[in-house]
């Protein structure tokens, strides 16, 4: 293959990847969405157990994978 149709080729890969990016960002930010409701309810409103401390070191996590 010449240059002309890896640049072509890598422009679409490139392209590609954009698309999946932000369909994988509005997914996420639905479902937080969806679910904040029963966060407030179940998680901030709450007692604060050992249970909520391991949820606030794992939830910015989810959210980076």
């Amino acid at each position: 293959m010449d240059i002309v149709g890896l640049l072509v080729q890598g422009a679409r890969d490139l392209t590609t990847a954009k698309y999946i990016l932000i369909s994988a960002i509005a997914i996420t930010l639905y479902d937080y969405l969806l679910t904040f409701d029963d966060e407030i309810r179940y998680v901030w409103r709450g007692r604060k157990t050992w249970i909520f401390y391991l949820y606030m070191l794992v939830r910015p996590a989810e959210q980076h994978f």
